[in-house]
């Protein structure tokens, strides 16, 4: 066999192996992605934890009560000299890499239970520019005290699941600079066991927030966050933002923006479900873009909802929008409008609102599918007032030709009194007014009205 024969033959085995761990290679990371559609946006979720995660599980997970990453200068009387420090190789480096440097250390002070994570000297300890799953399950429940301190993240462009799975019940991220950041999406996703979250002043900078959906989806025992302080304004993606919240209360929404939101799906699903006293709604601004909101408060325990500014004109996936809001006593919809959402689409819109007193409508809201109709009340009427009312199904005409909004009472005894009399002033001759002359009365025997606290009573002419 010749030279070339040989060479050939080589060329085709080593071939034949690079295409063996091309294939290999691809295996592996078909098993650990998919793509999931929201809507139109696809979205890259994967299962293996990132390499600087399992970096600070290796060296930090230690059921620390107290977390400090700062830089070392601040923190060198509490702590070894730096030489003696372990290092931390490819994390919080911002540069990603897995080789071993000396940038970033740190150390477990058993005595008082803390781990210190540091950056040389006074320098920042710099966050890299993808956070993705950061910390996903580095904090225990333990972790009752982790600060944030000296760090810098202005340049992270990801926070996607950064805080994802933790177990810590606080977390004040007050020193986080967010202003490069598209992604907070997932970002304490099922964290069941934390209680309040500080956001602070800095997140009004989040001006590239993108993508907020499942952010706190899953927070099962969430009471209290500042979320005021997050600029929405060219968010996009809200599905699923506070779904299973159980018991958050009432969070100050003064800040949301959804000017550029296209989802909201389940936005609100079970939202303060294991609150006990009543809690109650309030948004008042557009959405001129939002389209999908399918479920958008299903299950939320509001007893008050009121979106009578929220004007949502594209809106088309509307179905169980406020299905089984089992709590809900009043509803206002004036603004709202079904002028692109099909029958399909807005099925059990109201299903499961067995508590529904007074619904308000507007002239632009129809009812488009038999499951979409106002819940059966005790009598099985609708009140607009107490001369008038309707069958849920007779109800489906009357709101579908209304010119104005529509108000509609459960309970007949709620409902206005109609006012049956009715009369024209200037017809003298129906109320039979009879001219009294005035002329030469003798003004001296006209008494003064005596007025008591008696009540004054109305007569009805015969």
């Amino acid at each position: 066999m010749n030279r070339k024969i040989k060479y050939k033959l080589w060329s085709i085995f080593i071939l034949s192996i690079l295409l063996l761990m091309s294939l290999s290679v691809t295996k592996t990371v078909a098993k650990y992605t998919e793509d999931k559609e929201i809507g139109s946006l696809v979205l890259d979720i994967t299962d293996e934890p990132s390499y600087l995660n399992r970096q600070l599980k290796n060296y930090i997970n230690k059921n620390a009560s107290t977390y400090i990453f700062d830089s070392y200068n601040n923190q060198k009387s509490n702590v070894p000299a730096w030489n003696n420090l372990e290092n931390m190789g490819g994390t919080l480096d911002g540069t990603d890499n897995t080789e071993l440097n000396n940038s970033v250390k740190y150390y477990y002070d058993s005595n008082n239970d803390t781990v210190y994570v540091l950056s040389k000297g006074s320098k920042p300890l710099m966050f890299p520019a993808n956070c993705k799953e950061l910390f996903y399950g580095v904090f225990t429940t333990s972790a009752t005290n982790i600060q944030f301190n000296n760090i810098d993240t202005s340049h992270v462009t990801t926070m996607f699941g950064m805080f994802e799975w933790t177990s810590a019940p606080y977390l004040d991220l007050s020193h986080f600079n967010v202003s490069n950041v598209t992604q907070f999406n997932y970002m304490f996703h099922m964290s069941a066991n934390l209680k309040t979250v500080v956001f602070g002043e800095n997140w009004q900078q989040s001006t590239n927030l993108k993508d907020m959906q499942y952010m706190f989806n899953g927070c099962t025992n969430l009471e209290s966050i500042d979320f005021n302080h997050i600029n929405t304004s060219q968010v996009v993606n809200m599905n699923c933002l506070f779904n299973g919240c159980r018991k958050l209360k009432n969070i100050d929404l003064s800040s949301l923006d959804m000017s550029e939101t296209l989802y909201s799906q389940f936005m609100f699903m079970n939202y303060g479900k294991d609150i006990t006293e009543p809690i109650s709604f309030t948004f008042s601004k557009n959405a001129p873009k939002l389209e999908v909101s399918n479920g958008m408060f299903q299950g939320a325990n509001f007893e008050t909802i009121d979106l009578s500014g929220f004007y949502a004109p594209r809106i088309q996936f509307v179905e169980g929008m406020f299905k089984d809001c089992t709590n809900v006593k009043e509803l206002n919809l004036s603004s709202f409008d079904t002028a692109n959402v099909s029958s399909e689409n807005m099925k059990d819109f109201f299903t499961g609102c067995t508590q529904l007193e007074k619904v308000t409508l507007g002239a632009n809201f129809k009812f488009l599918d038999t499951t979409a109709v106002l819940p059966t009340t005790s009598d099985g009427k609708w009140y607009i007032n107490q001369e008038e009312a309707y069958t849920p199904e007779e109800l489906v005409s009357v709101q579908n030709n209304a010119t104005s909004t529509m108000t509609y009472y459960a309970n007949k005894d709620q409902s206005p009194i109609v006012n049956t009399l009715s009369f024209d002033p200037e017809d003298e001759e129906e109320l039979n007014i009879i001219e009294v002359p005035t002329e030469n009365v003798d003004e001296s025997i006209i008494e003064e009205p005596v007025i008591d606290d008696e009540p004054v009573q109305n007569f009805e002419g015969e």
